[in-house]
C-alpha cells in the first residue's frame, strides 16, 4: 500500500506545474496580442495624421497660390519651395501627368518627369488618391490631389470629390489653382515622410518592443521552470525506485547468505543418494530443484551486491565475439542462426568488458529462447554521436505491452523456469556505465533489445 501512494505527490506537482505553463502562456499571448493591437491603432492614428498633414500643407498651398502655368510658372516654384521641407514634399503636375514644380519630400520628382498613368486613372475616377510608399528613407504616404476650377461643361474629365472619413468638409477640385490651358485641371502631389508621425509611433514600438521582450522571457521561464520540473519528477522517481531496490537487495542478500549454506548441503546429500540409487528419480529431481534455486540465489547476491564496472579502453567488437562464443552452442542446439555485425571502430570504449559480456549473453539467451528453428538472432553494434550502442534482434513472437513494461523488473520473467533477475542485473550493469537499456517490439515480429552505453563511461545522475 505504500509504494502504491508513491506516484501521487509527482503526480499532483506535474499537474501544477502544467497549469502553471499555461498561465504563463495565456499571459505572454495576451501581452504580445494586447501589444500588436495597440500598435495597430496607433499605425491607424499616424496614417491619420500623416493624411492630415498632406490636406494642411496642400490646403495652404492652394490659399497662397493663384496661377496659371504659362505666366506663374516661377511663382509657383517658389511657392513650393518655402512649404516644402526634407519631410514633406510639394509637386504640381498636368493634368497628363508631366510634372511643372516641385521640391522637398522623401521622393522628389524631377521637372518635365512624368508619373504613372495608373496615379492619373485613379484620381480621375476617385477624385484624390493617398497610398503608402516605400522611398530611399523608408515609408511615406503619397496623397494626390486635383486643383482647379469647374471641368468645362460636356468634356474634359468629371471629377468626383470623395469625403475621407474624420477629415470635415469634401476634398477635390475647387477654387484654387485655375485649370491648365483652359481645360483640365491641375494636379497636386503632397509626399509625407513617415517620421513625421513618429510621435504618435514611438511609444507603440516601444510597447510592442518591451511586451515582445517580456513574452519571451515568459515563455522561456515556463518552459524551463515546465522542463525542471519533469527532470525533478524522473529523479524523484529513479531515486524512489533505487531507495526501493537497494531495501530489497539489502534483504535479499541476507535471505540468499542465509540460505547458500544449507541449500548447498541439501544438494550435495541429493546427488550422494541419486549416486547411491541411480533408479530413484526423487533424488534426481532435488538436484535439479536445488541448482534451480542456487542460481537464483547467486542472481540475488549479483542483483544486491554489484561489483564496481572496471573500466578499460575496450572494442566493442570483441566484446560481442566473446558473448557470441559463449552462446553459439545454446543457438546451435535450438537451430538458431547466431550472427554478428561489427562496428569495426576498435578501442572506443571506456568499459568493464566482463560484465558487458555477461549483459549481452543474457540479452542473446533471451533472443534465442524466444526464436524458432530456422530463425536468425542478430547482435549489431554501432558507434554515434559519443554512444556506442550494442542492440540483440530477434524474430520470434514478440511480447505484449504489460510484458514489455514490467520485463526489466526484477523477478519478472515470461518463462516458466526464469528467476526474474537477469534482465535486472543487465540493466544495473549497463546503468552503472552510464547507459540506459531498451526494449521494444519490432514491426517485422520479435523484439530489440539495447543497450547504449556512452564512450568515455559514466554514472547516472
Amino acid at each position: 500500500m505504500a509504494n502504491s501512494a508513491l506516484p501521487h505527490p509527482p503526480r499532483r506537482t506535474a499537474l501544477a506545474v502544467t497549469g502553471l505553463l499555461v498561465v504563463v502562456l495565456l499571459l505572454a499571448v495576451s501581452l504580445v496580442v494586447t501589444a500588436v493591437l495597440s500598435y495597430r491603432a496607433s499605425r491607424a492614428a499616424a496614417d491619420a495624421v500623416l493624411l492630415s498633414r498632406a490636406v494642411e500643407v496642400a490646403a495652404s498651398l492652394r490659399a497662397a497660390a493663384r496661377f496659371s502655368s504659362a505666366e506663374d510658372g516661377d511663382t509657383l516654384q517658389t511657392l513650393i519651395k518655402e512649404l516644402a521641407t526634407e519631410e514633406i514634399g510639394l509637386h504640381v503636375t498636368r493634368a497628363g501627368g508631366r510634372v511643372v514644380a516641385g521640391a522637398g519630400g522623401p521622393a522628389p520628382l524631377q521637372i518635365g518627369e512624368r508619373v504613372d498613368r495608373r496615379v492619373v486613372r485613379a484620381i480621375q475616377a476617385d477624385g484624390q488618391v493617398q497610398r503608402v510608399a516605400n522611398g530611399p528613407r523608408g515609408e511615406y504616404l503619397e496623397y494626390w490631389q486635383p486643383v482647379g476650377g469647374p471641368p468645362r461643361p460636356g468634356r474634359g474629365w468629371r471629377w468626383r470629390s470623395k469625403r475621407w472619413p474624420g477629415f470635415g468638409p469634401k476634398l477635390g477640385p475647387g477654387p484654387g489653382f485655375p485649370r491648365a490651358g483652359g481645360r483640365r485641371p491641375t494636379l497636386l502631389r503632397v509626399t509625407v515622410d513617415h517620421s513625421v508621425a513618429d510621435d504618435v509611433l514611438a511609444p507603440a514600438r516601444n510597447t510592442l518592443a518591451v511586451s515582445g521582450t517580456s513574452a519571451g522571457v515568459l515563455l522561456v521561464l515556463g518552459l524551463m521552470l515546465y522542463a525542471g520540473a519533469r527532470r525533478a519528477r524522473r529523479m524523484d522517481q529513479e531515486l524512489q525506485r533505487r531507495r526501493a531496490l537497494t531495501a530489497l537487495g539489502e534483504m535479499a542478500a541476507v535471505l540468499a547468505h542465509e540460505i547458500r549454506t544449507p541449500l548447498g548441503s541439501i544438494k550435495g546429500n541429493a546427488q550422494l543418494i541419486g549416486e547411491a540409487h541411480p533408479s530413484d528419480e526423487r533424488a534426481a529431481a532435488v538436484v535439479r530443484e536445488a541448482g534451480r534455486l542456487e542460481r537464483l540465489v547467486n542472481g540475488l547476491l549479483d542483483y544486491a551486491r554489484p561489483a564496481t564496472p572496471r573500466r578499460v579502453p575496450t572494442n566493442p567488437d570483441e566484446v560481442a565475439d566473446r558473448a557470441a562464443e559463449i552462446v553459439l552452442a545454446k543457438a546451435g542446439a535450438a537451430g538458431v542462426n547466431l550472427l554478428t555485425d561489427p562496428a569495426q571502430q576498435g578501442e572506443c570504449l571506456q568499459a568493464d568488458p566482463d560484465q558487458l559480456v555477461q549483459v549481452l549473453v543474457n540479452l542473446l539467451q533471451n533472443a534465442v529462447e524466444a526464436s524458432s528453428d530456422g530463425q536468425n538472432v542478430v547482435l549489431r553494434v554501432r558507434r554515434s554521436r559519443g554512444q556506442v550502442s550494442f542492440a540483440v534482434l530477434d524474430s520470434g513472437e514478440g511480447l505484449g505491452d504489460e510484458d514489455l513494461e514490467q520485463l526489466l523488473r526484477p523477478f519478472y520473467s515470461t518463462k516458466r523456469a526464469g528467476t526474474g533477475l537477469g534482465l535486472s542485473v543487465a540493466r544495473q550493469i549497463v546503468e552503472q556505465h552510464g547507459g540506459r537499456l531498451r526494449m521494444e517490439r519490432r514491426p517485422g515480429g520479435g523484439v530489440l533489445a539495447e543497450a547504449t552505453l556512452p564512450e568515455k563511461g559514466g554514472i547516472l545522475p
